[in-house]
């Protein structure tokens, strides 16, 4: 029997695809399974709002920035505005899909989960994980009436921080660094400003410079720590600053309560937070190079620096043969799939190479992920100090070989995340939007296939606020 009973009421999302929508609430099934957008049934009501400056850390709750925020906001109260227990979890599972599983931040969200009633939270990392679970779902479905709830929860917990760092005292404490961490991986998956990700991350940092590893000796201490090392060598690198982690007794205490299945990865670590020193001196001594190229200090700083890696260059080729050592560690090469989605390849063969690889497990690819990321952050290091008649272009290739490196695992992933519901490392996330910024970001076109093959197949593979260059 056809249908006339007018336009479908199904998400724009669906209807774009052309199929039938379910028409679930707050979205539907269909996007839900798939993680796609999806902005609602068409006769859901959707607050309207228009924001005269974005929202970001740095507005201080109650201030005259926040009020006028607070008044350029046009709002009318949809009926689901203040949600219900079932469309809470909804917000927070959907979040938790995106976080490190059994994590500090995961593991307050399920204790939400498990908790009664619809009440708002007291705990501060739990306010600003709960306003991360608002913020996300709504900014990715298209529901601001959803994160404009979320961005009032985010602005407590950001009074609530300003307040506990106001004594000295707190600064110590871990959920301090939770908090902190919490509004970190905020801003990369629903940024509120370019970078402000990074200024969350340089924070932890100093915190963490607050207090001497021992004091994480614990076992919630050493899974806050595991959970937020990233980090801290994401920001080093970013900002140009030495992390740390390179610094011994950081590196003893990683030693320490590394797990039996994440010791083979040390290494990595390791090389990468020294290469973090080298990046943090070589930015210290760039002003330098062209003004006094024959200054003899100068000169030898940069040979200094260029020693200094090489040796780090001869560990990770140590660190290499070992794992290639591991039969479970191989990765061979296979031709080009043909069943991913990728839109570009319909006009033209724009594989920027001939195979892919395949892998034991998501773990092995994400470290090799890892360890082209730290080759390429050497590398970066050797062209900037490389004798610039000779080396540099010797350098600045293998820059680029390291980065399409890991494009070639981007079709392995892929493949897993379509099988299962497959968290995504921050290592990825990490690697791949390095590898993107190297071969030129979107203005080349290995950056715009990376791009547009994630966007075709995956909306969460790269958080949207580490698309930076």
């Amino acid at each position: 029997m056809v249908n006339v009973g007018g336009r479908s009421k199904g998400c724009s999302t669906c209807r774009r695809r052309r199929i039938k929508c379910d028409q679930a609430r707050p979205i539907c099934e269909r996007c839900r399974r798939h993680g796609l957008a999806c902005d609602g049934p068409r006769d859901l009501t959707i607050v309207e709002w228009r924001t005269l400056e974005p929202v970001t850390t740095a507005i201080k709750p109650g201030g005259p920035a926040f009020r006028r925020l607070q008044g350029s906001i046009d709002i009318h109260i949809p009926r689901f505005a203040t949600p219900s227990i079932n469309e809470r979890e909804i917000f927070i599972a959907y979040t938790r899909r995106k976080l490190l599983p059994n994590g500090p931040i995961d593991l307050g969200l399920q204790h939400m989960q498990l908790s009664e009633g619809s009440h708002t939270p007291e705990r501060m990392s739990h306010l600003a994980s709960l306003s991360m679970a608002f913020i996300v779902f709504g900014t990715q479905h298209g529901q601001p009436a959803i994160a404009h709830r979320g961005y009032a929860m985010h602005a407590r917990a950001l009074n609530q921080l300003n307040s506990t760092l106001a004594h000295p005292k707190n600064r110590a404490r871990d959920d301090v660094l939770l908090t902190v961490a919490t509004l970190a991986v905020m801003e990369g998956l629903a940024p509120s400003g370019p970078k402000n990700y990074l200024k969350h991350m340089v924070g932890l940092e100093r915190l963490l410079e607050l207090r001497d590893p021992q004091s994480l000796d614990t076992v919630e201490g050493r899974a806050l720590f595991r959970a937020i090392r990233h980090f801290l060598l994401f920001a080093a690198i970013r900002s140009r600053r030495p992390s740390i982690l390179a610094r011994p007794e950081w590196k003893a205490f990683s030693n320490s309560i590394a797990p039996e299945d994440e010791i083979s990865e040390l290494g990595l670590w390791h090389i990468l937070a020294d290469c973090t020193v080298l990046i943090a001196e070589l930015e210290k001594m760039t002003p330098c190079i062209f003004g006094m190229a024959q200054d003899t200090s100068v000169l030898y700083q940069n040979e200094s620096i260029r020693s200094k890696a090489l040796t780090l260059l001869a560990l990770l080729r140590e660190w290499k043969i070992e794992w290639d050592g591991n039969p479970m560690t191989r990765y061979p090469e296979l031709p080009v799939p043909s069943d991913l989605n990728f839109e570009t390849a319909r006009d033209c063969n724009a594989y920027p190479f001939q195979t892919t690889y395949d892998f034991h497990s998501v773990r092995i690819a994400t470290t090799y992920m890892f360890y082209n990321t730290t080759l390429l952050f050497i590398h970066k290091v050797l062209s900037s100090v490389s004798d610039q008649q000779i080396e540099p272009y010797s350098a600045i290739a293998s820059e680029r070989s390291a980065a399409l490196e890991i494009l070639k695992c981007i079709p392995y992933y892929l493949r897993q995340e379509s099988r299962s519901q497959l968290h995504h490392s921050p290592l990825v996330h990490w690697s791949l939007s390095t590898a993107w910024a190297t071969l030129g970001s979107s203005d080349s076109a290995e950056g715009k296939w990376m791009m547009d093959i994630l966007r075709s197949n995956s909306n969460d593979i790269v958080a949207k606020g580490l698309w930076t260059k």
